[in-house]
């Protein structure tokens, strides 16, 4: 293991040479999927956090992961309950103002610190603008994460683009940015939304390969996985599905992406507008974790 947050941790980081090799998608640059950074396995990542002992894609099925896009200063009782949810809930993205904002902020120290006491990973939020945002910016966005928070687990890269050309001169060096930085976890997840090109696994430890409504979760919209994902551990991938608006879509969609080879999920009944600034609660919540627990 290359690094680990704590040694209880329930998401150890994944071991250099975990899973199995892999050919380039349809489309792919052969010289970007041997680009991966240094120390890096052959799927493209060794900071991930992944619920497996080293090496192995073992333990539970399925964890919880969410954009927690509030305050924890101002939404203490959000922040309490995801981190009395640990170790289901084991994943979390902060984002003080579509990035890490100006300054550093005390209640998101404290709550990256609350957040490790749990054993759970938490990411910075760093938009691409669909690789349209120019590199330096993203780059000092990252700068800021580890200047104000150091202890942060790694970059949430969202709004990012699902073309695969855009891997060499963009999203390839955004990656390893982050693998260069010098201390601390350097976990990179990605979320172009939708199944992107095998290319984009050398880019990320994690992708989001569905951000969506349940009606498009279900509906014959989102199309069959492609048959590379299956020779990727389930930790790599992550859906989230929103406006699953009662309990029993919720289970429906936890079900579908465990059939989908996806580890990391979150079902809210919230529609997109208000999905990470609001957090399902009460029996709906409760019925979550006891169906991402289930074996």
């Amino acid at each position: 293991m290359n690094e680990a947050i704590g040694a209880s941790c329930l998401f150890a980081l994944l071991a250099a040479g975990c899973g199995t090799s892999s050919s380039a998608g349809s489309g792919s640059d052969a010289s970007t999927l041997d680009s991966a950074s240094e120390g890096a396995d052959a799927h493209g990542g060794t900071d991930a956090p992944a619920d497996v002992p080293e090496g192995g894609d073992a333990g539970p099925a399925q964890a919880i992961a969410i954009p927690m896009y509030m305050d924890p200063g101002a939404s203490p009782s959000d922040w309490s309950q995801e981190t009395a949810a640990a170790p289901t809930v084991a994943l979390l993205v902060a984002n003080p103002n579509s990035g890490p904002g100006a300054v550093a902020q005390a209640e998101y120290t404290q709550g990256i610190a609350t957040a490790h006491a749990a054993s759970q990973a938490i990411v910075g939020y760093v938009h691409t603008s669909y690789g349209a945002r120019a590199i330096a910016q993203v780059e000092a966005d990252v700068d800021a994460w580890y200047s104000f928070y150091p202890s942060i687990d790694g970059v949430f890269y969202d709004e990012v683009s699902s073309d695969t050309t855009t891997i060499p001169g963009y999203y390839k060096p955004a990656f390893d940015y982050v693998k260069a930085k010098s201390a601390g976890p350097r976990t990179v997840v990605i979320n172009p939304g939708t199944i992107v090109g095998e290319p984009f696994m050398q880019t990320a430890d994690v992708v989001v390969t569905f951000e969506d409504t349940y009606a498009h979760y279900t509906d014959g919209t989102y199309p069959p996985n492609p048959a590379w994902m299956a020779s990727y551990p389930r930790w790599r991938f992550w859906h989230l599905v929103l406006s699953a608006t009662t309990a029993s879509d919720m289970q429906s969609a936890v079900t579908i992406a465990r059939g989908r080879n996806v580890g990391h999920v979150y079902v809210t009944d919230q529609p997109p507008a208000t999905a990470y600034s609001q957090l399902v609660t009460g029996s709906y919540w409760q019925a979550e974790l006891a169906a991402v627990r289930a074996p």
